[in-house]
């Protein structure tokens, strides 16, 4: 369904907001257009047989509504939904007509920012993140049934910048929310929806509107200020190196001030740390990186009497890149299990004489993007659980989980993601699962709209069927001035360990 084009805005309208205008188009040759993400695409290059309605809408100042012949033509072919892009705030029966409504991507988080410009409000008022709502439409402005969110950092220096990414970071929803409707239907679908609306949902902050030009001038003058009172170089993501923490106590050690910082050598980065205890002995695997290569190795350090009893030394070189080493036993056997993105693997390695002498055994998924992975044999089945492509928004993304009845036998089949239901956060794996009070808990990286944290989730339901977690706890990146984020939690015998990063 195409609308024709809105009338062009007179040009008595456009005055009133000219300097905000006048800024957008400076932002736009600064920054660039956003051009692959605005060229226009046919929908009949995704579904050749595709019929298509042309609608002239009835205009209102703010709004479009649909004539009644083609509310008739469109009810002829019985939609399940439609999806809003092109017009206006959308009224009429055209929002009752499909069977599971008319869906629409609101580009702010709803619960904050309600109106436009989009991604502006939020750079103009340092709001910590941006976000997109993909909504079910109804008769309110900005008020109708949330069916997924998405929030991002917000880019504090650039307006355009900042409204490119949240379109990106959009893009993924709609796909995502079609497939959970087909995958787990319609009721389980929206009863999920509305379980979280079952809150007044008091909305406390006014409904933006592009600033008129005295405003806009006050508004850009602050952001000008703000930037030329910054340190040239932090306008750039700080530049950070892993370092690893560690506590040897008689358990899990909850106070991160507590920890033991080990330092990496000069040109080098130790991320990714998996905690384990052998014979009474404990050790650090890591993932060791070289700065000004990018090559990436296993390594490890053994942890004695309350510091690293000898330098690194590697576990695991491979002709190409392996990280985020998983180190576990099962039976007498120990396992590591390490991933190639440049090989799109993730392999399965058996050890000769720990902690040293691994061999490849098997490849347990191929031609896959998943990072992190961690694996858990639970009520006599494995699990692995992996991260998705960096690429997806922190705050966007939720983790993998595969199962299988056999370890080197079996191929690991995946749980449909409709049925993987994460914590506050749904983000990547931050380390490996642990127990507490009787309790099973999954690390993962806290979403954007907290901190660069870590969330400890405790998992209510896993089987073959289905994943649950909540979320019950966290760790921040504040016990040192210096840190930028916390990345890992691990922990075996009486070795805790994180992993953070560190300003350089």
């Amino acid at each position: 369904m195409n609308a024709t084009a809105p009338p062009t805005v007179p040009l008595r309208a456009r005055l009133p907001v000219a300097v905000f205008s006048l800024f957008s188009k400076i932002e736009n040759r600064l920054v660039g257009d956003g051009s692959r993400l605005f060229a226009p695409r046919s929908v009949a290059d995704l579904v050749p047989d595709a019929q298509t309605i042309e609608v002239a809408p009835v205009r209102t100042k703010h709004t479009d509504s649909l004539p009644q012949g083609a509310i008739d033509r469109i009810r002829r072919y019985d939609l399940d939904v439609i999806i809003r892009f092109g017009f206006r705030i959308l009224r009429g029966d055209i929002l009752n007509l499909p069977r599971y409504g008319v869906w629409s991507l609101h580009h702010g988080d709803n619960r904050v920012n309600r109106g436009q410009p989009a991604a502006f409000w939020e750079v103009m008022l340092q709001q910590p993140t941006t976000g997109v709502t993909l909504q079910k439409l109804d008769t309110t402005l900005d008020g109708g049934t949330v069916l997924d969110r998405v929030l991002i950092p917000t880019h504090k220096t650039s307006v355009k910048r900042n409204r490119l990414e949240l379109y990106a970071a959009g893009v993924p929803l709609i796909a995502r929310a079609l497939r959970k409707l087909h995958d787990g239907g319609a009721g389980a679908f929206f009863d999920e929806a509305s379980a979280h609306a079952r809150v007044p949902g008091f909305y406390s902050y006014p409904q933006y509107s592009t600033p008129r030009n005295a405003h806009a001038l006050g508004l850009l003058a602050r952001h000008a200020l703000r930037l030329s009172a910054r340190n040239p170089r932090s306008r750039r993501a700080p530049k950070t190196v892993g370092h690893l923490f560690y506590s040897l106590g008689p358990g899990l050690e909850r106070r991160m001030h507590k920890y033991r910082m080990l330092r990496p050598p000069d040109g080098r980065s130790w991320t990714h740390p998996c905690a384990v205890a052998h014979e009474g002995r404990h050790y650090i695997f890591f993932e060791d990186a070289s700065l000004s290569t990018g090559r990436t190795i296993v390594s490890l350090l053994e942890i004695e009497d309350g510091r690293a009893a000898a330098d690194d030394r590697v576990a695991l070189e491979r002709p190409y890149d392996v990280s985020h080493p998983f180190v576990f036993q099962h039976g007498e056997t120990w396992y590591m299990i390490a991933d190639s993105r440049a090989r799109r693997t993730v392999e399965l390695y058996e050890c000769a004489g720990f902690p040293e002498g691994w061999t490849l055994s098997k490849v347990l998924l191929q031609d896959v993007e998943v990072t992190g992975c961690v694996v858990l044999h639970h009520r006599g089945r494995w699990y692995l659980f992996g991260n998705v492509p960096e690429k997806t928004p922190a705050s966007n993304a939720q983790p993998l989980v595969y199962h299988s009845a056999d370890l080197h036998v079996d191929t690991f089949a995946a749980l449909a993601p409709s049925v993987v239901h994460t914590g506050r956060s749904g983000s990547l794996m931050a380390g490996g699962f642990f127990t507490w009070d009787g309790a099973l808990f999954r690390p993962s990286r806290r979403a954007a709209e907290e901190a660069s944290g870590i969330d400890i989730n405790r998992v209510l339901e896993l089987s073959p069927a289905s994943y649950r977690e909540e979320t019950t706890d966290a760790i921040l990146p504040e016990w040192r001035a210096d840190l930028v984020a916390a990345t890992t939690l691990t922990s075996a015998g009486r070795l805790t360990v994180a992993g953070a990063l560190v300003r350089s």
